[in-house]
């Protein structure tokens, strides 16, 4: 998903999604371990998602939000916590 502002990509444990989890993320005395710069496979997924994504009528793109979170509601994830400890269990 597209977003504005400046970005900062910080060095982490996990693979793919699971890089979202701060819990994944690898620190410093003094604060974050960033890198100058997301892989290639990233930017790919990123720009192939987004061009999938706005080619969605708006009919779609509220089925795959709606979607997207029944998956998650129905297994039982309710929280971001409980979203942390799922990957563990995968």
């Amino acid at each position: 998903m597209e977003t504005g502002g400046p970005k900062f990509v910080v060095k982490s444990i996990a693979i793919g999604i699971l890089q979202h989890s701060p819990f994944s993320w690898q620190t410093l005395e003094d604060g974050f371990v960033y890198l100058e710069d997301r892989t290639k496979q990233s930017y790919e997924f990123e720009e192939n998602f987004n061009r999938w994504f706005r080619g969605l009528s708006p009919e779609k793109t509220k089925f795959f939000i709606d979607t997207s979170f029944d998956l998650i509601l129905s297994s039982g994830i309710t929280t971001k916590l409980n979203f942390e400890r799922a990957k563990d269990i995968t």
